[in-house]
């Protein structure tokens, strides 16, 4: 590594950062520039205005800053030969972001001076004292970010609101932080809950919503993403989590692929009882039964095509099975990779709509006769005892893999402090690691939440009885309520049928064959 930087007096800049978050601290813009341009004076350099480079605030825990990249692209073109901070935290709060912009972007072109700490990466000594220091404002920041966040999960612990708005149906009583309902909001939640559990699809129920002018709190009107969520949410149950999750840095998505993280308790809190109740806990959950039988979003065809079996059913290619009505009042089921006129990957012919669904339904029905669903029950717990094994002994491996990349990380470190691992290797490798190690939590999490849900699972003839009393009413339910009803039963649905080598829309004489497994209710 090239330590020997020179600095050319007439291109010394200057670069400060306050954020809206350390007011009352002191370090205010005026007071940084004030510490830098004494600093450049006492050096015998040039204090120059042109090379004062600001962000006003801007949060350190972000490199997309404007100032900072007008100070980059600066260096970038020979303009500055040497930085000026009040303290190397203004220039970020991530040790690698700081290792990464002087050690290897600056590296032979720039050095950094701090009026406040005894940092010159001119020299070696200065370069390994100024990593030191990087890491401690690192360890710094996340020691505060921590403490508040212990603060707020203590006060959700407490039954409290942790300091977020309050979500439709409440809003706040006169004691900090209490939870006090909003009885019309609340009869809008028992609505939307009510409808949806009947059978009406989100879409429809926004759009009903609408009509009957009912208003949502911040937007002009309802849509069918925020019934979904406000479905999707326990709060109604009197259920206050918080802490579940974090936004994921720009560097942590690119790496893991996602916008948040998932922690394990008692990072988060979950509290039960610490809101009042809109919605009871039995219906709140046969509502997120009906969610999974859905799937979590239909396509604009599935939705509104008048075919029962779209969007649920799968050709034995692996290929969605679509409706086809263009022959006037024939009804089709297709597969997609089958053309009118030709076949494509699959010789499967159109399929009578009637028929095929006659068979679905005829499935479903056979399935929930009293003489096989004690069957049934007995199947579904040893089919979920051994994923949930399965899943346990996959936990098990990331918890010893993330273990070990724990002991790696701790012997580059070592060997880093011992001088055996230069800064950059050092750099590298840290961030190798710590990506590893955000990647196996955020699985650990996911697995360790499925592993739990897999364990909690239940069934009783009670949950079949229930299936089977709503196909008694199948008469008497409109296509839209027999689709979803479907949806709510079936989990996996293969469908094929030879093609007869007759001609296109000619009757097909071979039997439609159909594999079908029912959704698991108590899971």
């Amino acid at each position: 590594m090239n330590y020997m930087v020179g600095v050319d007096k007439q291109k010394v800049a200057v670069y400060i950062r306050w954020s809206t978050e350390e007011q009352g601290d002191g370090t205010t813009l005026e007071v940084q520039q004030e510490a830098c341009r004494f600093f450049i004076q006492s050096q015998g350099w040039v204090y120059r205005e042109d090379l004062v480079f600001v962000d006003d605030g801007w949060s350190g825990g972000s490199m997309d800053r404007p100032g900072l990249a007008r100070l980059r692209a600066a260096v970038a073109e020979g303009l500055v030969s040497c930085v000026v901070v009040y303290k190397l935290d203004r220039l970020s709060r991530s040790v690698l972001d700081t290792v990464n912009l002087v050690l290897q972007e600056w590296e032979g072109v720039c050095s950094i001076r701090s009026t406040r700490e005894p940092v010159d990466t001119t020299n070696p000594a200065g370069s390994i004292l100024f990593y030191m220091l990087a890491s401690y404002a690192e360890w710094e920041r996340s020691t505060i970010r921590e403490r508040t966040m212990s603060g707020k999960i203590k006060r959700a612990q407490q039954g409290r609101n942790p300091g977020y708005a309050m979500p439709y149906g409440y809003t706040k009583g006169e004691e900090p932080g209490q939870w006090v309902i909003d009885s019309s909001e609340a009869a809008v939640i028992r609505r939307i809950f009510r409808e949806y559990i009947s059978g009406r699809g989100i879409h429809l129920i926004a759009a009903g919503l609408n009509e009957d002018g009912v208003k949502p709190r911040r937007a002009a009107f309802w849509r069918g993403e925020t019934i979904y969520k406000m479905i999707n949410n326990p709060v109604y149950t009197g259920l206050l989590r918080y802490g579940l999750s974090a936004l994921t840095t720009r560097a942590q998505r690119k790496h893991l692929g996602k916008f948040r993280v998932f922690f394990e308790e008692p990072r988060y809190a979950s509290v039960e009882g610490a809101v009042p109740v809109i919605i009871p806990r039995e219906e709140w959950e046969r509502a997120q039964r009906v969610r999974e039988s859905r799937g979590a979003t239909l396509g604009t065809r599935a939705r509104g095509a008048d075919f029962l079996l779209t969007g649920i059913a799968r050709c034995r290619c692996g290929a969605t099975v679509r409706g086809d009505d263009r022959k006037g009042s024939k009804r089709y089921y297709r597969c997609a990779n089958h053309k009118l006129r030709s076949i494509v990957g699959c010789d499967c012919g159109l399929i009578s709509a009637a028929i095929l669904e006659d068979a679905v339904l005829g499935r479903v029905r056979a399935a929930l006769e009293p003489s096989s669903r004690e069957l049934l029950v007995a199947s579904w717990r040893e089919d979920t005892t051994r994923q949930a094994a399965e899943a346990s002994a996959e936990l098990e491996r990331l918890r010893a893999e993330l273990a070990q990349v724990e002991k790696a990380r701790a012997r580059v470190t070592s060997d880093y402090r011992k001088g055996e691992l230069p800064a950059r290797i050092f750099a590298g490798e840290i961030d190798r690691l710590d990506r590893e190690a955000e990647r196996l939590k955020g699985a650990l999490a996911g697995l360790a939440k499925e592993v739990k849900r897999l364990e909690a699972a239940d069934w009783s003839l009670g949950d079949l009885e229930e299936m089977a009393a709503k196909l008694d009413a199948w008469e008497w339910l409109s296509p839209e309520e027999r689709k979803q009803l479907l949806r709510h039963f079936v989990a996996r649905c293969v469908v094929y049928r030879e093609r007869s080598g007759r001609g296109v829309g000619q009757p097909n004489g071979n039997p439609v064959e159909v594999e079908l497994e029912l959704r698991k209710v108590g899971v």
